[in-house]
Formats: structure tokens, C-alpha cells, sequence
């Protein structure tokens, strides 16, 4: 199982906030700033039991920020359901956005849709801000709410077998690349050259359902590479060269 990313990379919405973190160990409050733009996710590293949710409440400064597309976070800790529920409020009305997330300990990093899930009058209110996120365990177990943050840009990109795409390993890229399996495999890892040529394959083992290829964890030196994903059980040898189109 390869080791889950230190960091994870967003796009973030251009805007300026204040947060304020409730820690759910000790019950006290500490004042949170990130001003300007594109800054990086913010770091909370709060547990996160079924007795105790955690929320983070947001509180803006620039009043012409509008309602992000994707909440984008990541939690540790196994499997469990956790609820998010995000609070959307333009001073009179509320909306409250949410969903359930299966998480596990195949991935580390997580996205939810928001802006699709807002009513249409709330989306084009300019006074609607996000006010709240709650995250709840549904289960017994223990876990820790690491980053959070906002986007207009989708992190994740799902990829088949077989097929061929591009990675840029070490610019900082917020995406985020699984693959859906029915049944747990080994998977092959194709690594090509950006010129077709081979370079080296890496073996992963993966697991029914949502899995994260994590090309950062892979001791992978940086540049662009091409990519195929095979299935172990084909048995079949990598392409010495692939034709590569931009």
C-alpha cells in the first residue's frame, strides 16, 4: 500500500477569509487567517470521533466572493461514512448542503460538489456566503480532518485501463487520479517517456470500489510522463514506444 501524499495541491477560488477551528479534544477556539489569493488549503488536523463533529465556521472579509464549485479535504483514519454539511446563508435565508462521503484507507483526499447542490436564488444572491462546514463520523472510529479547502476546479480525474494519459510529477498539480475496480487486483503502472519510450512500470494492488493513484508517493523523478494502467492478469508486455498525440 503506498504511503498517502504529505501534501495535497488545490486550485483554490480567489478570495479573502477568516476561519475559526474548534478543536473537538479541548473544546477551545483559535483564530485562523488566510488573506489573499490562491493561498494553500488550510491545515486543521482535528480529530474527528461519532461523539464529536467537527465544524468550521467561516467568516469573509471581501464581500464579492462567491459560492465555490467544490469542497475539497482530506481525512485519515480507515473506514467509515462521514457526513459534511456545509451552511449557505445570505443573512436571512439558509441553505444547508449534504452529503455523506465514504471514506477509507485507500484514499487520503476527498471532493464534494457544492455550487451544483445551492438553489438557483441562493447561487445568484452576492450576499450568500458559506457560513459553516460540519463533518460527522457515522461510525466508531477514529479520525482526523487534515486540509480544507475551496475550489472552482475539480481535483479528481477517474482513469481506465488501458487508457492513456499524462502526468507532470512534482509541479504542485491539484490533481487527483483514481481508478473504480469491481473486484481487489494488481494493477501495472505504465510509465512512458514524453517522447513514446518506455521507462519503467510500478506494480499497485488495489481494492474494490474508489482508488487513488498516488504518482507523488512513487519515488517517480519530476516531469511529464505518459501513462497506461494494464491489468496484471493479462499477462501482457508493455509497448516498448507508444505514440504520443498533445
Amino acid at each position: 500500500m503506498l504511503k498517502p501524499l504529505t501534501h495535497m495541491a488545490l486550485v483554490l477560488i480567489s478570495f479573502t477569509f477568516c476561519v475559526h477551528a474548534q478543536s473537538s479534544e479541548d473544546n477551545t477556539n483559535s483564530l485562523l487567517c488566510l488573506i489573499g489569493r490562491n493561498s494553500s488549503p488550510q491545515e486543521f488536523n482535528l480529530n474527528l470521533s461519532q461523539k464529536q463533529p467537527v465544524t468550521i465556521a467561516c467568516s469573509y472579509e471581501d464581500a464579492s466572493v462567491t459560492i465555490p464549485k467544490y469542497l475539497q479535504f482530506s481525512c485519515e483514519g480507515g473506514n467509515s461514512l462521514i457526513t459534511v454539511q456545509i451552511l449557505i446563508s445570505d443573512g436571512d435565508k439558509r441553505q444547508t448542503v449534504v452529503k455523506d462521503i465514504s471514506v477509507n484507507d485507500r484514499n487520503v483526499y476527498y471532493e464534494m460538489p457544492l455550487l451544483a447542490y445551492v438553489t438557483d436564488d441562493m447561487a445568484h444572491n452576492p450576499k450568500a456566503k458559506i457560513y459553516s462546514v460540519t463533518f460527522s463520523n457515522n461510525m466508531n472510529t477514529e479520525h482526523t480532518i487534515g486540509e480544507v479547502g475551496f475550489s472552482r476546479y475539480t481535483s479528481r480525474y477517474e482513469v481506465k485501463l488501458n487508457q492513456v494519459f499524462t502526468v507532470d510529477i512534482g509541479t504542485g498539480s491539484n490533481k487527483r487520479y483514481v481508478i473504480q475496480s469491481n473486484v481487489p487486483r494488481d494493477i501495472f503502472v505504465n510509465m512512458y517517456r514524453s517522447n513514446g519510450e518506455f521507462d519503467h512500470k510500478i506494480l499497485q494492488s488495489i481494492k474494490t470500489g474508489e482508488n487513488a493513484i498516488q504518482f507523488e508517493e512513487m519515488q517517480i523523478k519530476s516531469g511529464k510522463y505518459v501513462v497506461v494502467i494494464s491489468d496484471v492478469a493479462d499477462k501482457k508486455t508493455p509497448s516498448s514506444k507508444i505514440t504520443v498525440m498533445y
